[in-house]
């Protein structure tokens, strides 16, 4: 059995370990994974929580106050506002380079990253209204008074790019402002609503 088989991605994410499943790369900028609602531990997530979104850049490990978890997607069915209450975990899996979480909404949600890219593939399993919420400002709590998004913008450049970029403050290390930029790229051409 080849070693990377022994690796257990859930590792550390009970008990107060503050690791998660998510895909990573050493030194890598991307750090997807999935964020649950309040309250969560400091890396955004408690096992056994609804999912509240797929975030970009994490911290794992670190313990004190939260940081990152910043720029979401979160998969809906139905209306987009539907996105803030969060979805049921019905069943997930991990493995090296690869996360995937089944919603209780119908949707399954997959993760992989590249150095400086998280990749998301969202499978619907109805036709009926479906799409991505995103949030620019999302960032990870972990019961930190001072964390809180300060500015933002997003610019949809074309019907299948979007970019844009936030200013948010406070978490482990520093209570200073931090700016995160981001390009989104999807593999279709979107119907655009705000």
């Amino acid at each position: 059995m080849p070693i990377i088989d022994h690796i257990n991605p859930f590792f550390g994410i009970h008990g107060g370990g503050n690791c998660l499943p998510g895909p990573q790369l050493p030194f890598g900028l991307a750090r997807p994974g999935p964020d649950t609602l309040v309250p969560h531990s400091t890396n955004g997530l408690e096992p056994g929580r609804p999912i509240a979104r797929f975030s970009q850049n994490h911290v794992s490990g670190t313990g004190g106050q939260g940081r990152y978890g910043n720029v979401s997607l979160m998969p809906v069915t139905g209306a987009p506002e539907q996105a803030h209450a969060g979805r049921a975990l019905l069943a997930e899996e991990a493995r090296v380079g690869y996360y995937r979480a089944d919603l209780e909404c119908g949707v399954r949600h997959e993760l992989t990253c590249s150095r400086r890219a998280a990749l998301h593939r969202s499978t619907f399993a109805s036709g009926g209204p479906h799409g991505l919420v995103l949030d620019a400002s999302a960032m990870v709590n972990g019961g930190a008074a001072d964390c809180r998004p300060l500015f933002g913008f997003v610019e949809w450049t074309s019907p299948r790019d979007c970019q844009g970029w936030a200013i948010l403050k406070g978490g482990w290390g520093h209570g200073f402002p931090y700016q995160v930029h981001f390009y989104l790229r999807l593999d279709r051409p979107a119907p655009l609503t705000q």
